[in-house]
């Protein structure tokens, strides 16, 4: 199966956040870097009930391929992102409107006009070139390696996913995903379903796993099952109660590394009342830069994807 380029796709985010002047602008200043990409938000978007039948066939050629309801387009003939208007959730706003600025700035990415539902825009899609506007969106938003500096002041847990999703202007979703992907320490950051799959065993079935480059260098790249059991994955115990709180909750568990030393590992569970999030890290000691409020805000829709 083809995977994306990331090394390409990388230059061209780093160009363009260069011509967008991004550089320790937070939060991240999304229109700047549409406007740089040399595309602008449509002043009424095709994806509202009063002009979708006004629009283009280039366009709804493109949007009779998707079985979702569409979320984003982008029109290469007017050089125009079309956002869906009812979103309110502004997280979520911003990585689709940079979903289509990644379709743009790509140069073998060339169809007149791209459009996106829930699953085109899904961390788990393996279509190539949705995927690598997904990898875009990601990197834009947070800003390439300039998120690694900003996440490096800031002590490991969810208060710093918190914090930090609110200085981006991001969801708190995708900033847990980068968090743990970006992070310089041995970390891993897990999504599961709300309920268990089985309570006798008990067991969580798991949709996403991101890990950090000296996670895979200790642990590896596989080991995480599609159902995650309470042995060995023993903070799966406590799954039930971050279920019924809005706090953050704290437990500890062991994993055998690649040489099969067991590791202790620190975990934070929390719930946004739609996923289970359990961020799991090595400990080390840590110089902080800002201090946290150790406790969790109440569940909010900024954890939406």
């Amino acid at each position: 199966m083809a995977t994306p380029d990331e090394e390409a796709i990388d230059a061209h985010i780093r160009e363009l956040l260069r011509r967008a002047g991004t550089k320790g602008r937070f939060p991240t200043p999304v229109d700047d870097i549409v406007a740089a990409a040399g595309l602008s938000e449509a002043h009424e978007s095709l994806l509202s009930a009063s002009v979708w039948s006004e629009a283009p066939l280039h366009l709804q050629r493109a949007i009779r391929r998707l079985t979702g309801r569409v979320r984003a387009v982008l029109d290469r003939t007017t050089h125009e992102v079309h956002v869906d208007p009812t979103i309110s959730n502004q997280g979520r706003v911003a990585f689709h409107k940079l979903h289509e600025v990644a379709h743009e700035i790509l140069p073998w990415q060339q169809e007149l006009a791209y459009a996106d539902d829930d699953a085109t825009l899904s961390p788990a899609t393996r279509s190539l070139f949705e995927w690598e506007a997904n990898l875009g969106a990601s990197g834009l938003l947070f800003q390439g390696e300039y998120f690694g500096e900003l996440i490096r002041q800031y002590p490991t847990g969810m208060a710093a996913v918190f914090a930090v999703a609110e200085i981006v202007g991001a969801s708190r979703h995708a900033t847990f995903r980068r968090f743990a992907g970006a992070h310089e320490g041995v970390i891993a950051g897990v999504v599961m379903d709300l309920s268990p799959s089985s309570r006798d065993p008990l067991a969580y079935h798991r949709h996403e796993v991101v890990v950090s480059a000296n996670w895979c260098a200790q642990f590896g790249t596989e080991g995480w099952p599609s159902a995650l059991y309470a042995q060995p994955y023993e903070f799966i115990d406590h799954a039930e109660t971050a279920r019924r709180s809005s706090d953050i909750v704290r437990t500890d568990f062991t994993l055998p590394d690649l040489d099969n030393r067991m590791v202790q590992l620190r975990v934070e569970l929390y719930s946004n009342q739609h996923n289970l999030f359990a961020l799991i890290w090595k400990p080390r000691r840590e110089r902080l830069r800002r201090r946290l409020m150790l406790t969790a805000p109440p569940p909010n829709p900024r954890w939406a994807n």
